[in-house]
């Protein structure tokens, strides 16, 4: 093994990675037979369109822990047993919801809060270009989407397609098949302003969204760096 580290060492062109797991599902969809339609569709629309870099979009949605160093246990009545017993908390999660063009602009971007009423230490981070909903889980439901899609995404995305001198030209949207975007009527909404939409195959953004692939990757190590490191060193030196 150290014969293999001193291989690379002496190459700086060479470069490393650690093996990914796969679970059954995308196992099954990473091969070009299952691929192949998705890609194809994707060909036809853009040779019809020959969509500019600035108007293709990737919008999704990423998770993550809401730090914190209580290490208590919930303890409640057990059912129909007599007697206490305790049980680990439900991890509790907040989620970043961003879109991004393949040119590298951000649009506005949303923070989904696991309470009901906003923090005050959060209230200094809302500005034009990021939202904080406090909708009591933390994760995109369908009403969130549906504002989020018609309230910000779309008039930002329109307003830069004129900004840019490209009122005639199609968007196209990119985004995962997640239950909260089922709604047609926001669909509807984007139809009529020339947006094309196309999600991914399921189980299979691993591959294609671009948004897991990059941003987000950077994003979840950075705010893991932040707060999360501080804390377990903390707890660990007690």
């Amino acid at each position: 093994m150290s014969a293999t580290y001193g291989f690379v060492k002496r190459h700086p062109e060479l470069k490393t990675g650690t093996p990914k797991n796969l679970d059954i599902n995308r196992l099954a969809v990473s091969c070009r037979s299952v691929l192949k339609p998705w890609d194809k569709t994707l060909d036809v629309l853009h040779e019809k369109y020959n969509y500019n870099p600035a108007l293709i979009i990737n919008i999704d949605e990423s998770s993550k822990r809401v730090p914190t160093d209580s290490k208590q246990l919930v303890v409640h009545t057990a059912g129909t047993k007599a007697g206490l017993t305790k049980e680990q908390p439900r991890m509790i999660i907040f989620s970043f919801v961003a879109a991004v063009a393949a040119d590298g602009y951000a649009f506005p971007s949303i923070i989904l809060w696991p309470s009901v009423n906003l923090p005050d230490e959060l209230k200094c981070l809302l500005s034009p270009t990021l939202e904080i909903c406090a909708n009591g889980i933390g994760w995109m439901d369908n009403e969130c989407f549906k504002r989020y899609a018609l309230t910000v995404l779309l008039p930002s995305i329109i307003e830069r397609r004129k900004r840019m001198s490209l009122e005639n030209e199609h968007i196209l949207l990119l985004l995962d098949s997640h239950a909260s975007r089922a709604d047609p009527s926001i669909w509807r909404e984007f139809q009529k302003q020339q947006v094309d939409v196309l999600t991914f195959v399921p189980h299979s953004t691993h591959l294609y969204q671009q948004l897991d692939r990059g941003v987000f990757a950077v994003l979840k190590s950075e705010l893991t760096n932040r707060f999360e490191a501080p804390l377990s060193s903390s707890s660990s030196s007690k």
